[in-house]
């Protein structure tokens, strides 16, 4: 005899219990014993016909569940897994897009560089020291003294290459120094980092009108940046008539914890303004 389908089963089980219950309601009424019986007649065989199809598809430590049941959710389990695997995968494409998309308008918007992609790959962990790794070289044209750039503004500048990484010193590290400008007042003064994540405005005259908000790019002066990088916005200034400079703290857009993508200047080359700058020795009289 052909084994009934997990269903079949499912629905003969249904049937038999209504079938139990109006027996036990025939058992409470006065009269009722012929069609009592004539139903036990029937069910008894159906009964015993759906204990044999059932217990052999049961296996040793089973939850009950048939075989092909089981084997069923396993697939399916199997299936759910694979596609979280792929809903993962393809979220992170898009954010990697979005991030080549934001450096492509930045790279679009400076046209006069040209630009080499790379992804970071360490950070550095001390409280002291402000750097990333990135996995472009010396075998990609890297040097040290390269501009480093996100898609929300200046990073840093390289300072060590191997051939296959480069070290980039982030603008958060104190021993970094960028000359800025006021993108408003066009006021001058020196970017550099007080704390991790942190910056500070200096040397910027007591009369000059600083206020939160205003914008500061790279200004140029000294050659070691190109002029017109967006550095950060100013979020509070601190002026005391004693003084003879003000100062203003400052936040860059850039996320330099998460920072995974960054864009180096190639063909930006520094200028070395040391000779000219230097003090000339007096003649001997």
């Amino acid at each position: 005899m052909r084994r009934f389908s997990f269903l079949g089963r499912f629905s003969l089980g249904l049937l038999l219990l209504a079938a139990a219950v109006l027996l036990l309601a025939l058992g409470q009424r006065a009269g009722a014993g012929g069609l009592r019986t004539a139903l036990t007649r029937v069910l008894t065989p159906l009964q015993q016909l759906v204990a044999q199809q059932t217990l052999p598809l049961r296996q040793p430590g089973s939850s009950g569940a048939p075989a092909p049941v089981l084997t069923q959710v396993a697939e399916l389990q199997a299936r759910v897994s694979s596609l979280q695997g792929e809903v993962t995968r393809l979220r992170e494409s898009e954010s990697q897009r979005l991030l080549l998309a934001q450096l492509l308008k930045l790279a679009r918007a400076n046209p006069e560089y040209r630009y080499l992609a790379a992804q970071v790959i360490g950070r550095d962990v001390s409280p002291y020291l402000q750097y990333v790794l990135v996995d472009r070289g010396r075998a990609d044209g890297l040097l040290p003294d390269m501009p480093v750039l996100a898609a929300d503004g200046l990073v840093g500048i390289v300072t060590e290459a191997t051939a296959s990484a480069a070290k980039v010193l982030l603008i958060t590290d104190p021993t970094l120094v960028v000359n800025v400008r006021v993108q408003s007042s066009r006021v001058e003064g020196q970017l550099r980092g007080s704390g991790p994540g942190l910056l500070r405005l200096d040397f910027v005259p007591l009369q000059a009108e600083l206020a939160a908000g205003d914008q500061l790019v790279t200004s140029g002066i000294g050659g070691k940046f190109p002029p017109n990088l967006q550095a950060g916005t100013i979020t509070s200034v601190r002026r005391r008539d004693y003084d003879v400079f003000q100062e203003a703290d400052v936040q860059s857009a850039i996320n330099f914890a998460n920072l995974e993508l960054v864009l180096i200047i190639t063909n930006f080359t520094p200028l070395d303004l040391a000779p000219l700058l230097a003090t000339p020795v007096p003649a001997a009289p």
